[in-house]
């Protein structure tokens, strides 16, 4: 277990993903509000990215002030690294977090969007900027790529039959094994970093800290295949917040309606909306 993460998984907290932060924006300043929460670097990011004018500048610097000054807990790793962690390896991504921390000190300390991209250029941070904006859209095409190469010529009706089999209430826990091994599979083809792991290594590593994100990710993705329904724009970034419900006692906060819908089926204890906080 990372040390880093101990807070989060023993303990009963609150995941504030990046539409609840905008919605209890005007309650940060409450220390008892925000004692048992915590957030992370992808919510920041995302409100980072829709910056692109004098309007969502200030609409979004007033958001990160109010989160930046409440003192809430940030868990600063993407979501990729959050998984091959999972997974039995120690990766870490400091140099990215930084450059992202450097630019939403910058945000709240310029007085419009102009200066924010000055400033960022004279801290020569513009390769963090061209991170945080390219970052939703390249996971999503490689989402979607990955996603969309498994759709074949089996009648919708027979996919859809078999998909209601396998996700029906007694079969869920028993589809655990088969997941984390597919998911071990697809980080062996796709190492991180250069290494002479075993698939059985891998599976055997993991240390179940991202359970409902693996059950919900392979909800969707199977649906999604059994239905040959398209991919929404914002999915993988929905679907990775989950990656920071490192414990089973922790619950994300959030109105959007694809979790909300995902989660009441496979973990509906671990999903509150907003206002039920």
């Amino acid at each position: 277990m990372q040390k880093e993460n101990l807070w989060i998984r023993t303990l009963s907290l609150k995941y504030l993903e990046t539409n609840s932060l905008r919605k209890f924006a005007t309650r940060m300043s409450d220390k008892e509000f925000v004692k048992d929460k915590y957030t992370s670097i992808l919510s920041l990011l995302e409100l980072i990215s829709g910056i692109k004018d004098d309007e969502s500048f200030f609409l979004r610097q007033s958001i990160i002030k109010k989160v930046i000054n409440s003192k809430i807990k940030i868990d600063t790793k993407f979501p990729e690294i959050n998984i091959f962690n999972a997974f039995g390896f120690n990766l870490d991504n400091p140099e990215v977090s930084e450059k992202i921390s450097d630019i939403y000190k910058l945000l709240i300390i310029t007085k419009d969007f102009d200066s924010l991209i000055k400033t960022i250029r004279l801290n020569r941070l513009d390769d963090g900027w061209s991170f945080i904006k390219q970052y939703d859209e390249n996971a999503f095409n490689e989402f979607k790529k990955s996603v969309y190469k498994h759709f074949h010529e089996s009648e919708v009706k027979s996919l859809i039959s078999q998909f209601n089999e396998r996700w029906s209430s007694g079969n869920v826990s028993r589809l655990k094994h088969s997941i984390v091994e597919y998911f071990a599979g697809i980080i062996l083809n796709n190492p991180p970093v250069p290494c002479d792991k075993t698939l059985s290594d891998v599976v055997s590593a993991y240390d179940n800290s991202i359970d409902i994100y693996l059950m919900t990710t392979s909800f969707y993705i199977d649906q999604k295949i059994s239905y040959k329904d398209s991919v929404g724009g914002n999915d993988y970034l929905d679907l990775h917040h989950l990656t920071y419900l490192h414990g089973r006692l922790n619950q994300i906060v959030t109105d959007d309606k694809l979790l909300n819908r995902l989660m009441t089926r496979i973990f509906p204890a671990n999903i509150l909306r907003t206002d039920e906080v």
